[in-house]
């Protein structure tokens, strides 16, 4: 009998330590680095050293020793409970409770038909590995059948997770709707280029590989930094000049629209080389007369700023074709910095066109572009 309660104190005391390293308090910093490393392993290995030499003193006839252990379990029970529901981090209280099991919340996928990968048999892989990495989602929301999720009604439903397998346009819809929620977005590479599951998990890796790490608890919470303006905030990307033009030729190819595909590419050649041109002013970096195109790339160092000139016509192909696929730094480019602050503005004082994330928007003829952090956490 005090066997089998140690045993089921020692599932709690796992369940509390597990939670308290996944909480990424700022406490876990004054921890050695050997106990954090691995995911815990070397404090969790502690934990049922402690647990082992608790049921073996009972066995030998040391009764108080269950005692002692039972008072070692509330003692860690207070400390989760300081550390997790009394976090400034967000979701924190609930991750203690999903742990032992108090609160069923869920997850909820969302899914664009329109994305890059969103073909039937890519959704059909996707339901598989998360059934199979025990990531099974509770609903699944098809935009833009149905429009994305807000906080209010992902807290109203107790949604702890958002899977996401869309396109990076999408993903900063979601994002900027769940804006203020506590609760997580994992992810997924759905779409083309998918920039931002790149920038959060690495070079072509697939959906089995990141919900391996997600089931092994390989991952933690991060809100990186975005490039902002006052259209919006990039999560991926943000483009300024006429070079935005053949997003709507990379429209017509994903459609397979061969006419209309003729029609934006003429357009968008005429205005890429005629259109006006946009620079740098503050600070003043780079040519006067201005480049085709300007990309600023988010990352936790700031906005790598990279200006995009067509010197001659290989130029032009070439960078003309690196557009089309969103694979802008295959162009000929010049770095102009690596800025927390900038300011752009059109040579000729007409409207800036815009891509954020993929999706077309309109500035003024001179705008400021900051970073901020992510508005949610993201996974």
């Amino acid at each position: 009998m005090t066997i089998g309660i140690l045993f089921i104190l020692g599932i709690a005391n796992f369940a509390l330590h597990r939670a308290m390293l996944d909480s990424d308090h700022p406490l876990l910093a004054s921890l050695p680095p050997a106990l954090r490393a691995n995911g815990g392993r070397l404090s969790l290995a502690f934990e049922f050293l402690i647990l082992l030499l608790a049921m073996l003193l009972a066995a030998n006839g040391w009764p108080s020793a269950a005692w002692v252990y039972a008072l070692y379990t509330l003692i860690n029970a207070g400390t989760a409970w300081v550390l997790l529901g009394g976090s400034d981090q967000p979701g924190t209280g609930r991750q203690l409770s999903r742990l032992v099991g108090m609160d069923r919340s869920h997850a909820w996928l969302v899914v664009n038909a329109r994305s890059g990968s969103n073909s039937e048999a890519a959704r059909e892989h996707l339901e598989d590995a998360l059934s199979r990495h025990d990531c099974a989602v509770a609903e699944t929301i098809e935009f833009p059948d149905r429009t994305l999720p807000t906080r209010e009604e992902l807290d109203r439903n107790q949604v702890r997770r958002l899977v996401v397998f869309t396109g990076d346009g999408t993903l900063n819809a979601i994002i900027e709707a769940a804006t203020g929620w506590d609760g997580e977005i994992l992810v997924l590479p759905g779409g083309t280029m998918n920039l931002l599951s790149t920038r959060l998990h690495g070079e072509d890796v697939d959906c089995d590989t990141i919900l391996t790490r997600i089931a092994r608890h390989a991952y933690r919470k991060v809100r990186p930094l975005m490039a902002c303006c006052a259209a919006g905030r990039a999560h991926a990307g943000l483009l300024v000049g006429p070079g935005t033009a053949w997003a709507e030729v990379r429209e017509a190819m994903r459609d397979r629209d061969l006419a209309e595909f003729a029609q934006n590419a003429s357009d968008a050649l005429a205005e890429t080389t005629a259109g006006p041109r946009v620079r740098m002013v503050d600070p003043a970096r780079g040519h006067a007369d201005g480049y085709p195109l300007i990309e600023l790339t988010p990352s936790h160092r700031g906005m790598q700023v990279d200006g995009y000139r067509l010197e001659s016509a290989g130029e032009f192909l070439q960078q003309s074709w690196a557009v089309l696929r969103r694979r802008f730094r295959e162009g000929p480019h010049e770095r102009l910095g690596l800025l927390d602050r900038l300011v752009i503005e059109s040579c000729d004082d007409q409207p800036l066109d815009i891509l954020i994330d993929g999706e077309p928007a309109k500035l003024g003829n001179r705008a400021e572009f900051t970073v901020a952090e992510c508005p949610v956490d993201l996974l």
